[in-house]
């Protein structure tokens, strides 16, 4: 590929220049239509996100779009004085505040943007399946890095206080301590805490979740807003060494990492699912559950040499390995262990309920 003087590509350049004039129109293209309807533009991405979204509070639109409350308050009333949204009160909680894009009031806005469709439809025919395809992933490749840049912008200029916030809790006297996530995690980092005398340290960036902890059980709880500009951070998840653990989810999880090498656990357990995960258990003391349900995709578990172990499967799995023994596919239930599990004191009980792919236990 030939380049210029600086080191550019011309074709790179030219199509860096094209995005720019594109995101430009695009712009004045919502302008016009907010216009339109006697809104401004941040009116519409407000209701573009209801309708997105279904509902969402004040803050949470205060979040996604980064303005104050007291700016999306304002927004919200114009919203409802024009009849594009209601505010309705949160069935779980009266005093929360929900709002709602009103039904059909997306019709006058497909109505101003249908021409704009129509025409990218004409030009979608120029092209063939295949080059449609690389558009696509394109689009799909470019929206993470623009929710990353967007919570990066967002984020206060100094260092120390926009890349985390560090949550921790004494010790005391605890004999044992639980680790739950109370509504899934996402990108995750779990690990002993090496010689701490706290009983967890949490490094959770501003778009992360919270971290409480109450005689013994530290819960993280992610917002669910289901639209979201910014994409969560890692969260590192400290544990102190000196106590037994036992980890749930609930929810699901992605992301998900644990080294427990050195932190003595007691049990493991995750519902709703997970996608893409890998955990190194330390040596077991008794018989330790490791319980899974709502299928996995991409887990790898790591036991420490000559640990015994037993795995029992519900719901199928394919491309399954465990120790040096690979299977293809299995269907239905399996249950398979090796030769010490049942005179065992220290044991890794594994469960998988849901079914599967991709599993490696050794």
């Amino acid at each position: 590929m030939s380049r210029d003087q600086s080191g550019q590509s011309p074709l790179r350049e030219a199509l860096h220049r094209a995005s720019r004039q594109l995101t430009n129109q695009n712009g004045l293209y919502t302008d016009a239509v907010a216009a339109r309807l006697g809104l401004n533009r941040t009116d519409l991405d407000c209701l573009s996100i209801l309708h997105l979204t279904g509902s969402a509070t004040a803050g949470e639109l205060a979040e996604i779009t980064g303005l104050t409350t007291g700016a999306i308050t304002g927004v919200i009333d114009r919203l409802v004085h024009v009849g594009y949204a209601q505010r309705e009160a949160d069935p779980a909680d009266r005093r929360r505040v929900i709002v709602r894009a009103v039904p059909g009031s997306g019709r006058p806005v497909g109505e101003l943007f249908e021409p704009m469709h129509h025409a990218i439809e004409r030009l979608y025919d120029r092209y063939s399946d295949e080059e449609l395809a690389v558009l696509l992933d394109l689009n799909e490749r470019l929206l993470p890095i623009m929710q990353e840049e967007t919570a990066r912008l967002r984020r206060p200029d100094t260092e120390t206080a926009a890349r985390s916030t560090v949550h921790s809790s004494p010790l005391g006297d605890l004999a044992g301590a639980r680790l739950e996530f109370s509504k899934g995690a996402v990108n995750v980092v779990v690990r002993g805490g090496g010689a701490m005398d706290a009983l967890y340290r949490a490094h959770v960036d501003r778009n992360g979740p919270s971290v409480t902890a109450h005689e013994g059980v530290v819960t993280v709880s992610y917002k669910r807003s289901g639209f979201r500009w910014g994409r969560a951070g890692q969260t590192e998840i400290e544990l102190n060494p000196g106590i037994p653990w036992t980890i749930a989810a609930r929810g699901g999880a992605s992301r998900l990492r644990a080294d427990l090498t050195d932190v003595p656990l007691r049990e493991l357990e995750l519902s709703g699912g997970l996608s893409h995960g890998e955990l190194t258990l330390p040596p077991p003391v008794t018989t330790v559950a490791l319980n899974f349900t709502g299928g996995v995709h991409d887990l790898t578990i790591h036991r420490p040499a000559g640990a015994p172990l037993r795995v029992r499967i519900r719901g199928g799995v394919s491309n399954l390995r465990l120790d040096s023994q690979r299977f293809g596919s299995v269907g239905g239930t399996m249950s398979w262990q090796t030769p010490d599990f049942d005179s065992a004191e220290g044991r890794y009980d594994f469960r998988l309920t849901g079914g599967g792919s991709t599993v490696t236990v050794d």
